[in-house]
């Protein structure tokens, strides 16, 4: 087994760790009292995407643990009955495993996983008990400022706007094993990746469009003069010196 499998499995559990990590969510539902009237899709389910981010990421999990598996049983011993089993269990239509490699836009892909990921734990941690997938004003709120919310007004976004072209790069180019596995040879397969992938682009869209101006609306009603203050030393919403 040679150095660049041994990085290519470690690069892949790191990667799918890493966005998995920012995207489980850690609180509980933002009770409906707490909860301001917002338009819009997202608005009008309970979770509010927080059920749905932690699927995807235990879908991203499994792919990366299988693409390892594969990359690790395939190059120590190809023959052996626990390779067999790996290889049974993820692989269809007689897929090749050794068709598995890194390229340049995987690993652009992988960096991007844990880049935004790490950014996105970061504004969770930050935010504590305040980090909610719902909008609201909680009892005894507080405006936090510090932290990446000291460079952005919206950093858990920006994360997404990293890790969502990243997870596609990363796992629909040649090489992943969304590609080689035979996945997508399969209806449910086939079917599943289209829809996750839709998902990634309409929800960071939405994200962009909608969400953040929302969400500044609500805590400049709730917080009023400290937001203005706030809002002057961080101008932008999601990218620093662009928008």
């Amino acid at each position: 087994m040679s150095l660049r499998d041994i990085f290519h499995a470690l690069l892949s559990l790191t990667a799918s760790a890493s966005f998995a990590s920012g995207f489980i969510g850690r609180n509980p539902i933002l009770h409906p009292r707490d909860r301001s009237k917002l338009e819009g899709i997202l608005e009008k389910s309970k979770d509010t995407g927080q059920i749905g981010c932690a699927v995807l990421s235990c879908t991203q999990l499994t792919l990366g643990l299988a693409e390892s598996l594969l990359i690790i049983t395939n190059h120590l011993n190809p023959t052996s009955p626990f390779t067999h089993t790996i290889n049974s269990i993820f692989l269809f239509n007689n897929s090749n495993p050794t068709r598995l490699h890194l390229s340049p836009p995987r690993i652009l892909g992988a960096l991007m996983l844990i880049l935004g990921g790490q950014i996105r734990l970061s504004s969770s941690n930050t935010l504590g008990k305040f980090f909610t997938y719902q909008v609201g004003i909680q009892q005894n709120h507080k405006l936090i400022t510090t932290g990446p919310y000291a460079i952005v007004r919206h950093p858990s976004y920006t994360a997404m706007m990293i890790t969502h072209p990243g997870c596609l790069l990363w796992n629909l180019y040649r090489g992943s094993y969304v590609r080689e596995s035979g996945l997508l040879s399969t209806p449910l397969g086939f079917a599943m990746t289209v829809m996750v992938s839709m998902a990634l682009v309409i929800s960071t869209y939405m994200i962009i469009v909608t969400r953040t101006r929302q969400e500044d609306k609500v805590m400049q009603t709730a917080f009023g003069d400290e937001w203005e203050e706030w809002a002057k030393r961080v101008p932008y919403l999601l990218v620093p010196g662009v928008y």
